[in-house]
């Protein structure tokens, strides 16, 4: 059979089976505007499948089918499948078609259009690098652990990912690529970074502050600090001991601490402090207090 394609969401600039999406989890991270979204899929009699040309970076992934085989071009006669450490990258430009023979799943991931650039920019490259063609389930057990964790925590049900997690995760996917998987270059070290000072980190504090009952973007906070997103997280953890992200996830929990002394209700206060829903940071303060919202209540009111 061959998959039917059609256009998704113009904002994700990416093209999806439409096929057997009742089987698929849906496009991951479009809403949320995610530099990376992702999709599961299933394939259960197999696929022939041409896909148009597309300029925006795909990787993919087989979790479990029998072996496919590329189609096209010079890479015609190319298969592989399932391994820990196997993926395709697609860097955008070219017509592809893939066949497999039986029941498939995977997944792929969609690079947001500028990611690449902007991973180059953060390892002191001035040009946007061609990420390689060759890589036709090639195989690179670190960037395959960093996509694995992406969709894990992407689908977490209890504890949501927030745009400030998800944001970094991409970052260094796309810096695992570029010092990687592009051409003409071999491995590419991360610069090394001092501490974020003391002027910067308190305009960083301030602002995340003033955010807390908001989606805390890293592209904000980095821009506050006047760094690129890896070099502000690098030196933001440097001068903290943390991460901006759980950086962030503390004060709205210390805000949440002092919101429970009142009786407003308490899925008010966790969506005041920028929580998810009640379940969140239900899930959050009890990780951080090691007690629930409704305990520490009643906790303050007997002392």
């Amino acid at each position: 059979m061959r998959y039917a394609f059609q256009e998704t969401p113009p904002q994700a600039r990416i093209m999806l089976p439409a096929v057997e999406r009742s089987q698929s989890s849906g496009v991951v991270g479009v809403e949320e505007a995610w530099d990376i979204a992702f999709c599961l899929w299933r394939a259960p009699v197999g696929f022939d499948v041409s896909i148009p040309a597309l300029d925006h970076v795909t990787l993919s992934i087989l979790d479990d089918g029998p072996p496919f085989m590329r189609m096209d071009g010079r890479w015609r006669g190319r298969s592989g499948g399932q391994g820990t450490d196997a993926f395709l990258l697609y860097p955008g430009g070219y017509d592809r078609r893939w066949i497999a023979p039986g029941d498939t799943t995977g997944r792929h991931y969609y690079l947001k259009p500028g990611l690449v650039a902007a991973a180059a920019r953060e390892l002191g490259r001035s040009e946007e690098p061609v990420l390689r063609e060759d890589r036709v389930f090639a195989h690179d057990a670190e960037l395959r652990q960093m996509l694995d964790q992406y969709v894990r925590r992407g689908v977490d049900p209890v504890s949501p990912p927030q745009p400030i997690e998800m944001d970094l995760r991409a970052l260094l996917i796309g810096m695992r690529l570029v010092g990687f998987h592009a051409a003409g270059s071999g491995s590419v070290a991360a610069p090394r970074i001092g501490a974020l000072s003391p002027r910067r980190l308190r305009m960083v504090a301030d602002a995340v502050e003033a955010w807390l009952d908001q989606d805390v973007s890293l592209d904000r906070l980095a821009a506050v600090a006047g760094l690129g997103k890896y070099h502000f997280v690098t030196a933001f953890r440097q001068a903290t001991g943390l991460t901006p992200h759980r950086f962030v996830m503390l004060r709205r929990v210390e805000r949440a601490k002092a919101a429970l002394a009142g009786d407003e209700p308490i899925t008010s206060i966790a969506l005041a402090c920028g929580f998810a829903s009640h379940q969140h940071f239900t899930t959050v303060f009890r990780r951080e207090t090691g007690a629930t919202p409704s305990q520490w209540r009643r906790r303050i009111a007997g002392d």
